[in-house]
Formats: C-alpha cells, sequence, structure tokens
C-alpha cells in the first residue's frame, strides 16, 4: 500500500510540474520532469528522516530552508547578467535543487554543532549523545547494553578510536591483535543494528594530542557523555567536567544481592587460599568461597550464605555446604 501511495506522490507531483510548467513558459515535458523529481525527492526525505530522532528531522529542515533562502537570492544576482536572463526559470531550479541539498546536508551532518537549533528543539540533546572510546568496544558489552534500549540518544564514535582499533588489529602482538578485530567487529554489528544508532564522524587527533585528552575535548564540545572501561580516562574526564559512564561499575552495581542465609547451587572449581575452603563462581564471575568444600573438587554443592565482603576487586560471597548435589555422578565422571 505504502508503495503505491509513493508512486501516486510522483505522479501527481508530475501532473503539476506539466500544468504549472506554462507559468513560468517552461516546456510542459520539462515541468512533467522536474515535478516527478520533486515527488521523488519528497519521497527520499521521507523514508530517510522517518526513523530520524526530532533534531535530526529538524536540522534537516532547517538547513534546506537556509539553502532554498540563499538559492533564490543567488538566483536573482544571477539573472541580471544578459547570459542567464534567457534561461531565468532553470536559473532558480537549479539553484534551489543544489542549494538545498547542500545546507540540508551539511546542517544534518552538523546538527549537535549549530547550538540556534535548540531553540527549536526546545532542549539541549548533546547530553543524550555517547562517545565510545576504544576499550568499551572491545569489551562488547556496550552492544547488549544499547539493543536493551536502557539509554537514549545516539553513539559517536570518532575517526580516531577507528584508527586506534586498526592500529590493534595490525599488531605483530597475537593478544592486542585478537582485541583490536573483536573491537572492529563489535563496531560493524552496532552499525547493523536496527535498535543502536550509530555516527561516526570525521574527528582526528590534533598534534601531539592523547587518545584520552581529545575524547574529552570532542566531549565536552558535543556536550555529550563518554563511555569507557579505562580508570586513567575516568579521571582525566572527571577533572574536565565530563560525565563518565563506566560499563564496570554498571556491572557491579546490576550484581545480584545475597543476604545471609539465602541458598545457591555452585560448582567448586578449586581450592582457596585458607586451609579447607573450596572456591566457585556465579555466572557473572562472583567469587563463592565455600567452607570445608577443598574436598569436594568438581562437584555442585548447594550452600547457604553466610556473609558478602566488598573488595576493590569485586564482590566476595562466602558460604557453608548444606547439601552435596549429584555426588555420585560427579564420582563417575571423575
Amino acid at each position: 500500500m505504502m508503495y503505491v501511495f509513493r508512486a501516486l506522490v510522483i505522479i501527481v507531483f508530475g501532473i503539476i510540474g506539466y500544468i504549472g510548467s506554462q507559468s513560468i513558459n517552461l516546456q510542459p515535458y520539462m515541468g512533467a520532469i522536474f515535478g516527478a523529481l520533486a515527488g521523488f525527492l519528497l519521497i527520499f526525505i521521507e523514508i530517510f528522516l522517518a526513523r530520524k530522532s526530532t533534531r535530526d528531522v529538524v536540522s534537516f529542515i532547517f538547513g534546506v530552508s537556509l539553502g532554498m533562502i540563499i538559492a533564490n537570492i543567488t538566483a536573482f544576482i544571477l539573472i541580471m547578467f544578459p547570459p542567464f536572463q534567457n534561461i531565468k526559470q532553470y536559473v532558480f531550479i537549479v539553484a534551489n535543487l543544489v542549494f538545498a541539498c547542500l545546507f540540508g546536508a551539511f546542517s544534518y551532518y552538523k546538527r549537535y554543532e549549530i547550538k540556534v537549533l535548540d531553540l527549536w528543539v526546545g532542549e539541549k540533546l548533546g547530553g543524550s549523545l555517547k562517545v565510545l572510546d576504544t576499550s568499551s568496544i572491545i569489551d562488547g558489552r556496550i552492544k547488549d547494553i544499547a539493543e536493551t534500549e536502557f539509554f537514549e540518544g545516539e553513539i559517536i564514535v570518532p575517526k580516531f578510536v577507528i584508527k586506534e582499533l586498526q592500529k590493534l588489529s595490525d599488531s605483530k602482538d597475537h593478544i592486542k591483535r585478537t582485541r583490536g578485530r573483536r573491537g572492529l567487529e563489535i563496531l560493524e554489528e552496532m552499525q547493523d543494528s536496527s535498535l543502536i544508532r550509530v555516527r561516526l564522524i570525521d574527528e582526528d587527533l590534533k598534534e601531539d594530542e592523547e587518545v584520552d585528552m581529545a575524547l574529552v575535548r570532542l566531549a565536552k564540545r558535543l556536550e555529550a557523555k563518554i563511555i569507557t572501561n579505562d580508570y586513567n580516562l575516568n579521571k582525566i574526564a572527571s577533572l574536565h567536567g565530563v560525565k563518565i559512564l563506566n560499563i564496570n561499575e554498571l556491572a557491579m552495581k546490576l550484581k545480584p544481592v545475597f543476604l545471609p542465609g539465602e541458598e545457591l547451587n555452585i560448582k567448586i572449581t578449586k581450592r582457596g587460599k585458607e586451609p579447607g575452603q573450596g572456591v566457585g563462581h556465579l555466572l557473572d564471575g562472583t567469587m563463592v568461597v565455600i567452607e570445608d568444600g577443598a574436598n569436594l573438587l568438581g562437584q555442585t554443592v548447594k550452600v547457604s550464605v553466610t556473609s558478602v565482603l566488598q573488595t576493590p576487586a569485586g564482590r566476595i560471597i562466602f558460604t557453608k555446604i548444606k547439601e552435596v548435589k549429584n555426588d555420585r555422578k560427579n564420582r563417575k565422571d571423575s
């Protein structure tokens, strides 16, 4: 149905152009062509802006409007000269198309830097922008978080971050090369996701500028937040008044809370530091220390929480055994 409607729009605009061509001394077939092109352009704009934010739409309309004003002023000046007087109708048409496209595209790509747009949008949307650093891309969890749509706004990836990923992916060191390639794969998956709005911007490092300072400079200019796992970048950004979203901190906050007396099943994977202790881990990586569990390596046990210790390295849950599960099966497997 939508395709039929769009086809009708092109036909109607072609008819309007055909009829209106007489008023501007234009050949009827040329009027029909220009009318159909105008209808096609309108449909293209509708498809392009369908899933864009309010600021995206406003910035594009602002650029097109400004471009058309300048185009008509330019056309009026040009038709004063003899070479353009006989083709003045074409001058106006071409000038409007060229300037509207140029200014519309420029305004759209610079929409977060044109402060006058804040007056039309009604608020500053810079705070909803998120700038990604290299560590957060390589980590990979940002893709899963973004796809849940828990935070709004566009994700910005500057050119110098992509260059850093490319440099890592070309490294002779196997670990660095793997990390760099993983980062590029994650970034590609984010771009392909219909749930994530990613914008790559042509922002490069200044002379003798480090990546961390470039991220801070960019975030301040765009009034954006930085998503990172880098401790040093966290501190540098805080000193410059830039807000940081730390994925590791978010993961820590989202870890389940266990109270003394609660029960859980855990597989003992290794011995603890203290005599007799066994150690296991929850799915999120939280360490669980099992009292008198050293002799039950490889077995799954039901334990009761006795206490929880929060350390700078993470959370440690101390437990005692209540029941040994699948004991016969585990012995057979071992």
